[in-house]
């Protein structure tokens, strides 16, 4: 099949995933890179806390936390520092 073809079939509405491979897909910039942080008791108190109340782990409360802070800094100053497809609407 061409890629016009294929093109076009998506821009009728037609179900086009048959034709690729998904199981070699990959989603850019979702490597996890593992760092060591330390903080102190209070900190880690407080994102307990967040963490229960919002019933997940702590360690999601500080990626979330980050993501937003992120996302702000990147709108304020357009330093793209997040991918457009990895920013978090408010």
């Amino acid at each position: 099949m061409q890629a016009e073809e294929l093109d076009q079939m998506f821009d009728d509405g037609e179900e086009v995933l048959e034709y690729f491979d998904l199981t070699m897909m990959k989603r850019p910039g979702l490597a996890m890179k593992q760092v060591a942080l330390d903080l102190p008791q209070w900190m880690m108190d407080a994102v307990d806390r967040e963490a229960q109340r919002l019933g997940i782990q702590p360690q999601a409360v500080i990626k979330l936390w980050i993501a937003k802070r992120l996302n702000a800094v990147d709108s304020e100053d357009k330093l793209d520092y997040v991918p457009s497809h990895h920013k978090i609407k408010s």
